[in-house]
């Protein structure tokens, strides 16, 4: 076995969109992430924790709470814990971005024989994939859609329409240049490996950047996600 998952989320119940919940509802689910905490602590130790790094945070800190924790009691133990709790809703076009309220906790085998090594993204792999990218918006700008699914992964190739296409196409500025600011390598739950790589426009100043646009490659270099990102400024 190399990993258990315990999970506490909204989602697993009530499948509705825009299901937001009341402060008291939100105040008890931020309790019962920190009664885990204190009792995993009490076991092994202090985590190590990280607060307010999801997009979710950025698009409304005040009324979203993100929370990550991680054990390592052993050379072969991982435990982590992460939280997210947040009422945010947002509707546009082929996005949509729900209230998220979900606590989930992985122990994970980390021995040797079982790990498998996470590549490390040199310049040669980013200036790969970021000429994959740029061909795909070459395509993606002229509408050529039949082009464009070429550079999609098997699965989302056999969902995406061509609707959903040309909403993307929609809210990306093509005749604005672009810059690289973020990427990392994800593991799946089963071994896989993703790239993600976040994008700016080059003429957007602000921080955090008012739009963005995220890419998700597999380890074909094929893409398995793409998310124009529009933050909403409190006046």
């Amino acid at each position: 076995m190399s990993s258990v998952l315990y999970e506490w989320d909204v989602s697993n119940f009530e499948k509705k969109d825009n299901n937001q919940k009341s402060k008291k509802y939100q105040k008890a689910f931020i309790s019962k992430y920190k009664e885990l905490k204190k009792n995993i602590s009490t076991e092994f130790g202090k985590p190590k924790t990280k607060r307010n790094y999801s997009n979710i945070s950025r698009l409304d800190s005040i009324n979203t709470f993100v929370e990550s924790s991680i054990w390592k009691p052993n050379d072969s133990t991982e435990i982590e814990m992460y939280a997210t709790i947040s009422n945010y809703y947002e509707k546009k076009g082929a996005m949509t971005i729900n209230p998220v309220h979900r606590i989930r906790l992985y122990i994970r085998n980390q021995s040797k024989k079982d790990k498998k090594t996470v590549p490390k993204l040199d310049d040669k792999k980013l200036s790969e994939l970021d000429n994959i990218k740029t061909d795909f918006f070459k395509v993606l700008k002229i509408k050529d859609l039949s082009k464009a699914k070429e550079y999609l992964s098997d699965i989302i190739k056999e969902k995406v329409t061509n609707e959903q296409l040309n909403l993307l196409i929609d809210n990306i500025d093509f005749e604005r240049k672009t810059e690289l600011i973020y990427s990392g390598i994800q593991m799946g739950f089963n071994g896989s490996m993703f790239t993600l790589l976040q994008y700016k426009y080059s003429d957007d100043s602000s921080s955090p950047p008012n739009e963005m646009i995220k890419l998700i490659f597999d380890e074909k270099d094929k893409i398995v996600g793409i998310q124009p990102i529009k933050l909403q400024r409190k006046e």
